[in-house]
């Protein structure tokens, strides 16, 4: 955001105190996804999978993606779309399956078109179904605090396995069945919150460290559950070496 085209200037105080009010929204949000997009760094470093990708990349037998340049899919999970037109008028396509509006917190049917009109200060994100989103602190610069706590956003979750690159390689391990979830999450240091979205409400949820001698720390952790939001929220405080979570339905 530095310099200035021979066409028009870059940098956002060069519009106003709006863009520098949207510039500094998005600015934040960058820095709260680093956990998510070192993860996806780290994977695309393993399997040679961009960062940014196509549509069709990801969803091969949609031939509705084939041609789709306007919007893309920051790793797996999480879908962009742009607005490139002064209007705010965006069509968006979902394919199958359910997204999670990231703003509104609202659920969206696939496999269609939407016509959207978008305020300035956002842009079109939604998250796709049996997805995790680790996110981290709002900070100033990269490495100004240590990523703790920890979030992770869980939508739809099924089975799932991941390397989560936050300050270390954490390992995140999800089982899930008709009557319980098991979260595993290894080599991780400090505090940790789950927001499971739209999951049935439990009657029972087990908050247990990998190591024992952990026990007294974790013991203060808690969680909750809103029945309005259907939106289960585990909180685990002082992790050393990683955790358990085991929600029973």
């Amino acid at each position: 955001m530095h310099g200035r085209t021979v066409v028009s200037p870059v940098s956002p105080w060069e519009y106003g105190e709006e863009a520098v009010q949207i510039f500094n929204k998005f600015c934040q949000l960058r820095y709260r996804l680093l956990p998510y997009i070192w993860s996806v760094a780290n994977e695309a470093c393993n399997t040679g999978l961009p960062v940014i990708r196509p549509m069709m990349l990801e969803f091969q037998k949609d031939v509705n993606t084939k041609n789709l340049d306007l919007q893309y899919m920051l790793g797996p999970s999480v879908l962009v779309a742009p607005v490139f037109n002064e209007s705010g008028w965006v069509q968006v396509y979902l394919p199958e399956g359910e997204w999670l509006d990231f703003w509104t917190n609202q659920i969206v049917n696939g496999s269609q078109w939407l016509e959207l009109k978008v305020p300035l200060d956002r842009i079109p994100i939604y998250i796709r179904q049996n997805s995790v989103i680790p996110t981290g602190p709002e900070m100033n610069f990269v490495g100004e605090k240590r990523i703790s706590p920890l979030s992770l956003d869980l939508f739809r979750i099924d089975n799932f396995d991941w390397i989560i690159d936050a300050d270390n390689k954490s390992h995140l391990h999800i089982e899930r069945d008709e009557k319980s979830m098991l979260l595993q999450l290894a080599d991780f240091e400090g505090d940790l919150v789950c927001r499971f979205h739209y999951l049935d409400k439990p009657k029972d949820v087990r908050i247990t460290p990998v190591d024992h001698f952990e026990a007294a720390s974790v013991a203060k952790s808690h969680w909750e559950y809103n029945v309005n939001k259907k939106l289960l929220a585990v909180k685990a405080s002082g992790v050393q070496l990683g955790v358990y979570i085991e929600i029973r339905f």
